[in-house]
């Protein structure tokens, strides 16, 4: 690390010598066996010294900050397509990403709702709740194995038109926008369908199907699911109970 005094000298050398390698040289005669500034280091404290007068090291400046014809873009790009990503918008205005981040959060006061599906509660549907959740309560209490023995299962359908996503989507904004997303009716879809044991899963399992019907679905539980069952029951010995 060369102290200030010695930077100085090495400037005030260079002025008289009119060369980098002539400086080294000096330092080396004046102190045997200690290695001289690089180039580099040699050019960049000349360059310094004629820009600000000194090699003192200066106080960084820090981050530049953000513009605010850039802060004014990035406020109406989300009113216009609120919708859009960080990365795709990143793309389209040229903003770095974590500059875009930075504004959303820091300037703008935006946040990032997600897009939810609420199922509708009927008045009849809480007492129903209250039922089960004590039977399972007591079967728990009553067997020991019960929460071993349950397949939880569900099937899905995925479409093939870029429906939207709701785990990914985001919209940014000042409050709460209620938004409503439609979606083109008729779009190929795949079905699928999986289970979950509590060591293992079964599937995924693809339907050819478009429509799953009674006996579409007879025979996903006759051809795939009971054999790889009846499997777990024999190692098990117990039954296993789907929900």
């Amino acid at each position: 690390m060369w102290t200030v005094h010695q930077r100085a000298q090495f400037v005030y050398w260079y002025a008289e010598l009119k060369s980098v390698v002539a400086v080294q040289r000096k330092w080396q005669s004046l102190h045997p066996g200690e290695k001289p500034p690089t180039d580099k280091a040699l050019n960049r404290w000349m360059n310094q010294f004629k820009e600000t007068g000194t090699v003192e090291k200066q106080k960084s400046t820090g981050r530049p900050r953000t513009s605010e014809e850039d802060v004014e873009r990035i406020r109406q790009s989300c009113i216009r397509s609120p919708k859009k990503s960080i990365a795709r918008r990143s793309v389209t205005l040229g903003i770095p990403k974590t500059t875009i981040q930075n504004v959303l959060h820091k300037c703008l006061r935006l946040h990032a709702y997600n897009i939810q599906l609420k199922q509708e509660i009927k008045p009849d549907d809480r007492p129903k709740h209250v039922e089960f959740a004590t039977f399972m309560l007591n079967a728990i209490d009553e067997d020991g194995t019960f929460l071993s023995r349950i397949c939880f299962s569900d099937e899905t359908t995925f479409y093939m038109n870029g429906c939207v996503n709701r785990h990914n989507c985001r919209i940014w904004g000042t409050q709460q926008p209620n938004e409503i997303d439609e979606y083109v009716r008729g779009s190929p879809i795949v079905n699928v369908w999986c289970g979950f044991l509590y060591d293992r899963v079964i599937g995924p399992f693809f339907f050819s199907e478009s429509t799953i019907t009674g006996v579409v679905y007879l025979d996903l539980l006759d051809q795939y699911v009971f054999p790889q069952i009846e499997i777990f029951e024999q190692e098990t010995v117990s039954r296993v109970i789907f929900m």
